[in-house]
C-alpha cells in the first residue's frame, strides 16, 4: 500500500488557480442570477394561482435517477388582462411539494405573462443561493490550499 504524496508546488498553484477560478465564477454567476430574480420579483406582478397537475420528470445523473421520477407543479392563473395561462414550475421534488387544487402565489412578467414562477424561496431563491453555496465551497478549498503550505 503506497502513501499518499504531498501536492508539488506547481501542483499545488494550478489547483489554487483552477479552484479560484470556478470559485469565483460562481460566485458573479450567483450575483447575476440573484439580482435577475430580484428585478423579476420587484417588476413581476403578483397573484394567485392553483396547482392542476403535475409532470413527471427523470430528473438527475443516472446514479439518482433510481430514486425515483421528479414531480413539477403545473400551475394555472389568470393574467390582469384576463388571460389564462398554464406554466409548468421550476422546482420540483421527488414527492408532491403541493396538493391538486391548491393555492399558490404567483409571480409574472408584465411583459410575457407565460414568463411565471410559483412566489416561494425554492422556487425563486434555490438557484442563487446553490451557485453561492457551491461558490463558498470552491473558494474554502482554496483556502485550505493556502493553509496547508
Amino acid at each position: 500500500m503506497s502513501k499518499i504524496q504531498p501536492l508539488k508546488k506547481s501542483e499545488r498553484r494550478l489547483l489554487l488557480f483552477v479552484f479560484l477560478i470556478i470559485g469565483i465564477s460562481l460566485l458573479i454567476w450567483g450575483v447575476l442570477v440573484f439580482l435577475d430574480e430580484k428585478q423579476f420579483i420587484f417588476e413581476g406582478i403578483k397573484t394567485n394561482g392553483k396547482i392542476i397537475d403535475f409532470e413527471r420528470k427523470s430528473v438527475g445523473t443516472p446514479a439518482t435517477r433510481n430514486k425515483g421520477p421528479a414531480f413539477f407543479p403545473i400551475v394555472s392563473f389568470t393574467s390582469q388582462d384576463g388571460e389564462l395561462i398554464t406554466f409548468i414550475s421550476n422546482s420540483g421534488a421527488n414527492y408532491y411539494l403541493y396538493d391538486v387544487g391548491e393555492e399558490v402565489g404567483v409571480v409574472y412578467s408584465s411583459s410575457n405573462p407565460r414568463q411565471a414562477k410559483i412566489y416561494s424561496f425554492l422556487s425563486i431563491w434555490a438557484y442563487p443561493f446553490g451557485l453561492f453555496f457551491l461558490a463558498l465551497l470552491f473558494l474554502f478549498f482554496v483556502f485550505i490550499i493556502l493553509w496547508a503550505k
